[in-house]
């Protein structure tokens, strides 16, 4: 109805551009998506990327080299690409939600493979996860904010960090 009415409607959401772009396909929204936390921009599901914010490519690096090191699981999340790295891995580990969907193109590495030029190409966001209540995360946390002043740190459960660009989220999106 706000459709039909000259409103224009934007599915805002954390996930994935095809995650998001499934599931206004799949209920038939008009939409455009803003997905990635408000980093990547579709003009309508599954359509070409309008913009997107990647977290700097330097910073990035050394993102990924602080979560490797501190032996956490990690996703960094990029356009249309999602490199997975766990630490104990399980094979019903969620990183996306319709990634073997045939409209879906997200490509997924997982760790042996080398990052290197996947996140010289851009990341929009890391995801950390930790299933166990030991302080890791708020470790995590604090290290990150006290070494990189151009990202931002956000949680969407108890067991994980999302790291992002500064100023980057929904709302900006």
């Amino acid at each position: 109805q706000a459709h039909r009415l000259g409103i224009h409607l934007t599915l805002c959401s954390g996930r994935l551009a095809d995650d998001a772009s499934l599931f206004a396909s799949m209920a038939g929204l008009p939409v455009s998506v803003i997905a990635l936390n408000g980093a990547c921009i579709l003009g309508k599901p599954f359509g070409p990327i309008l913009r997107v914010n990647h977290i700097a490519s330097d910073e990035a690096m050394f993102l990924h080299e602080m979560l490797t090191q501190m032996n956490v699981t990690y996703a960094a999340f990029c356009d249309h690409d999602l490199y997975v790295r766990e630490k104990d891995p399980t094979p019903d580990s969620v990183w996306g939600t319709y990634l073997t969907h045939p409209q879906s193109r997200t490509r997924v590495f997982r760790s042996p493979y080398d990052p290197e030029a996947l996140i010289q190409r851009g990341v929009c966001k890391f995801v950390a996860f930790d299933p166990l209540p030991d302080g890791l995360l708020h470790t995590l946390q604090k290290k990150v904010l006290a070494t990189y002043s151009q990202v931002d740190v956000t949680s969407s459960w108890l067991n994980n960090l999302e790291i992002i660009s500064r100023g980057c989220n929904k709302g900006t999106g």
